[in-house]
């Protein structure tokens, strides 16, 4: 099994001095100002071992953010604050079957 994902949105953001730092990030001339849309790629291939026609385990690897691109997530938000994307982030996962 092999997955390949690429994500697209934006979000609405209000204007703050304080967060100059960001300002690269957002599109300000945009009514309301809202975050710079950005794509994310996302990458994951798995394999699942199967015997006597039952599932035994399986193994998957991911990639998350593959281009390592920083962008602005959320902006100022009332009940988490400012986010950013997480950095390009690898995992790997087996499952055993009983």
């Amino acid at each position: 099994m092999t997955t390949t994902r690429l994500r697209y949105s934006r979000d609405e953001l209000l204007t703050d001095p304080d967060y100059a730092d960001l300002l690269p990030y957002v599109r300000l001339q945009a009514n309301p100002p809202r975050t710079t849309p950005r794509p994310i790629a996302d990458v994951s291939a798995g394999y699942t071992h199967t015997s006597n026609d039952r599932r035994r385990w399986d193994l998957s690897f991911e990639v998350t953010n593959l281009t390592n691109r920083t962008a602005l997530y959320n902006f100022q938000s009332l009940f988490v604050g400012t986010r950013l994307v997480q950095p390009r982030t690898a995992a790997l996962r087996m499952r055993w079957y009983f």
